[in-house]
């Protein structure tokens, strides 16, 4: 978790008005290496070298998000306000890279091309999806009105993110659920993984996974 940036304005003359203050993004994509002859030699090489839960469940993907904000209060006659001075969304993304897929077949080539593709626009739904909310999240801190103690101010700033962090989760169920309805459909991207042991999809705790 970054450090907060937090000052106080102590003149009578702050005025109520906010900056406008652009989201930023920062996406850190890491490859881990993987190999094999075919998809279950490849299944069994994501369980040795590929990044893996607390409970030691071993994972395709995983994207890890927070959304920092430094902001500072404003003391005024009316009150004391939270301003935001900055406000970004930070990601890590891992993703496989099968390092001998240039020996594979034409048709298991063009297939982890595909579930490659799969992967990666589903992590970065996630990211977006974080990203739309703290937009939201910025405009509902600067409709917020002057409270009487900065205490107060702090304590709204965190009832409100906490408010967004909720509709991230329930956007990222939606999300995940779309795409389990994909790979439970008769697609044909997904039957070497239904043959071979299936797919996890699922989010929570400012991170989404799709797992063994």
């Amino acid at each position: 978790m970054k450090s907060l940036l937090i000052f106080i304005c102590l003149f009578a003359n702050c005025q109520l008005a906010y900056a406008e203050i652009e989201i930023g993004k920062e996406l850190d994509i890491t490859y881990y290496q993987v190999s094999g002859k075919n998809i279950e030699e490849l299944r069994q090489s994501v369980k040795e070298n590929g990044p893996s839960m607390a409970t030691g469940k071993k994972l395709w993907a995983k994207a890890a998000w927070e959304i920092v904000t430094e902001y500072h209060f404003k003391t005024l006659e009316s009150g004391c306000l939270i301003s935001v001075s900055s406000m970004k969304v930070v990601a890590d993304v891992s993703l496989p890279q099968w390092r001998d897929v240039d020996s594979l077949s034409t048709k298991t080539k063009e297939w982890w091309q595909e579930f490659s593709e799969f992967m990666y626009q589903h992590e970065n739904l996630h990211v977006d999806n974080v990203i739309n909310e703290a937009k939201a999240l910025k405009q509902a801190i600067t409709k917020q009105q002057p409270l009487p103690s900065c205490e107060l101010a702090r304590n709204k700033y965190f009832f409100l993110k906490r408010e967004y962090l909720a509709e991230i989760n329930f956007n990222d169920v939606k999300i995940d659920r779309a795409a389990m309805q994909r790979f439970n459909s008769n697609e044909r991207l997904f039957e070497p993984l239904k043959a071979s042991g299936g797919l996890v999809i699922e989010s929570g705790g400012m991170r989404s996974i799709i797992s063994l």
